[in-house]
């Protein structure tokens, strides 16, 4: 069975680390990553990953457009957030949301919803 592969949108590099290692216990792989807005914008359109983490954001720039671009190729993501639970604009309320810190458990659970089966 492929691993699936995950595009990791995070401008905290501990953060980062902390997540793609729980990936990589869970058996996903990180195939691409961006801390910056543009880096992520162009990994979202040009990347080959199955699903994607995505901090809503990035060094005080939202995340949106990178959303939309992943809308747009029918690529399912998650938001991750330090902030409350109405940080997240309307629009994508459909969205899986993983509240900072969040747990191993937690990340499973929504890279589940992502990937079903």
């Amino acid at each position: 069975m492929k691993k699936a592969r995950f595009l990791l949108i995070e401008d905290e590099a501990l953060i980062l680390l902390n997540v793609k290692s729980m990936l990589a216990e869970l058996g996903w792989e990180v195939a691409g990553t961006a801390a910056k807005i543009d880096a992520a914008m162009r990994l979202a359109e040009t990347g080959s990953f199955e699903a994607a983490i995505i901090d809503i954001n990035l060094d005080g720039a939202m995340t949106y457009p990178v959303a939309d671009i992943l809308r747009k190729r029918e690529i399912p993501f998650a938001f991750t957030t330090g902030y409350g639970p109405n940080a997240i604009d309307d629009a994508y309320a459909q969205v899986p949301i993983l509240h900072k810190p969040f747990s191993h458990d937690q990340l499973k659970a929504t890279v589940r919803k992502l990937l079903p089966g």
